[in-house]
């Protein structure tokens, strides 16, 4: 199954979550939308511009900008800051649909996310 970042239905969904023998993989035209992105943001980086949540603090904290040398730690934070749940773990399938749902949605290539991220454990 190749993920472009449009089509993704609920069947095909609920057939690749339940079904472990489906590869689920970017497509060309998925990549070249995340690396599109990617070039944009490091663009603007490179040109010393400010992005909020990109080399800026957030919240109370948006006007810090934050080093060069310190944008990857910033990263690194956020999805510390964002990975914690309570409750009971998701199942194997659960998992699995929700990673599908996620890499469908960083394919439209509006995050500026690498596509080695989504290429990782496909």
């Amino acid at each position: 199954m190749q993920i472009t970042g449009e089509n993704i239905t609920l069947e095909n969904l609920y057939e690749i979550a339940h079904n472990p023998s489906i590869k689920a993989e970017l497509s060309a035209s998925g990549r070249a939308n995340m690396q599109k992105s990617r070039d944009y943001i490091e663009g603007r980086i490179a040109s010393g511009e400010v992005m909020y949540g990109v080399n800026t603090g957030f919240g109370a904290f948006s006007s810090v900008r934050i080093s060069d040398a310190e944008i990857e730690q910033l990263q690194r934070n956020l999805i510390r800051s964002h990975s914690m749940g309570i409750g009971a773990p998701f199942t194997k399938t659960e998992t699995r649909a929700m990673m599908i749902l996620r890499a469908n949605a960083l394919a439209k290539g509006h995050s500026g996310i690498r596509p080695l991220v989504v290429e990782k454990n496909s």
